[in-house]
């Protein structure tokens, strides 16, 4: 049983990962920075274009990690929901979350569903 509830939350977090684009979101802060950073290197560009350049890019910067901070959350809640349902009964699933046994069931099972989900999203 205990399997079963560390298995779902998993696939569900998967799905989620897969549909919020985590990936492509977490390459924008890494995209601004780079940008910033060739402004930066610039010898073109005057110090007065840069400083005033540069805090929009840092601001930019923030709210992309601020967001992709966000979609994280949302991404990992059904491992948060499913330690809370948990919580009322006498299944010790938050204790297996974190135990390194649980981890790699979890890992493992994340890793099967992609290959499958590749699988059956092919055809």
């Amino acid at each position: 049983m205990i399997f079963v509830a560390l298995i779902l939350p998993t696939i569900a977090f998967v799905e989620l990962f897969v549909r919020l684009k985590v990936l492509e979101r977490a390459a924008v802060p890494a995209q601004l920075a780079q940008r910033s950073l060739r402004i930066i290197q610039a010898e073109r560009i005057s110090d007065h274009w840069k400083e005033r350049v540069l805090p929009v890019y840092s601001a930019r910067m923030m709210l992309a990690t601020l967001r992709l901070l966000l979609v994280l959350l949302v991404a990992f809640s059904p491992f948060f929901f499913a330690a809370f349902a948990a919580s009322f009964t006498e299944l010790p699933l938050l204790a297996e979350m974190t135990s390194l046994r649980g981890i790699l069931i979890s890992t493992l099972a994340a890793f099967i569903y992609v290959l499958v989900r590749k699988r059956l999203v092919a055809r």
